[in-house]
């Protein structure tokens, strides 16, 4: 998905539209004086996301209408949640995660001869050897600044945004910013590559 544009509105300082771009979440656009200014860069920058081997614009009019195509579900706005980031991981992670307030765990399921990992994972997929995923992988959970990921001593770590966590990295753990992150679990290299986005203001900001 390349962009998606909301409605034109109107505000303290003109009329302006929101946009989403991968990667950067929801923006507010330059506000303009005349409504009719507003509309033509609207549809300019529609016309102009259609162009390039990125996928056209799709176009939403509320804000709830933007989440239920970007999530594939009606969930509220300021609901965190995980999901698949590739077709591969889609194949068992159907539908996008909500993530509450207690530790949401993810890990591999077991095979033969393989005891139970230490904690029940929330999420439990299937590798197959060379494993990628360990059985107790990653965990995101809350915090006072607001979601962090936390690898559990896992095999070959994690990746938060670029950021490589656990194992024989510095750190085990990673905040989460506002907006779409990327986490990857087990290597730069794995297919488990996980989409996690979190309600804030650099995420969905509204117009007044």
């Amino acid at each position: 998905m390349n962009v998606v544009f909301g409605p034109v509105l109107s505000g303290a300082d003109g009329y302006a539209f929101d946009m989403w771009t991968a990667g950067k979440g929801l923006t507010r656009s330059y506000p303009y004086h005349r409504v009719e200014h507003a509309y033509y860069a609207r549809n300019a920058e529609i016309k102009a996301s259609g162009k390039g081997p990125a996928p056209a614009a799709i176009v939403c009019q509320t804000l709830d209408d933007f989440i239920v195509k970007l999530t594939g579900d009606g969930y509220p706005i300021d609901n965190a949640y995980l999901a698949a980031s590739n077709l591969w991981l889609q194949r068992q992670l159907h539908n996008p995660v909500r993530l509450g307030n207690r530790p949401f765990v993810v890990g591999r399921r077991p095979v033969a001869g393989e005891g139970l990992p230490p904690r029940q994972p929330d999420l439990m997929l299937d590798d197959t050897g060379p494993f990628r995923l360990s059985r107790n992988h990653f965990m995101i959970e809350q915090c006072q600044e607001g979601y962090l990921v936390r690898d559990l001593r896992s095999t070959l770590g994690t990746m938060v945004n670029g950021q490589p966590i656990g194992g024989k990295f510095c750190t085990d753990d990673a905040l989460l910013r506002a907006g779409e992150n990327e986490v990857i679990a087990g290597g730069a290299e794995s297919p488990f590559v996980f989409s996690v986005c979190i309600p804030g203001p650099l995420a969905l900001p509204r117009l007044s």
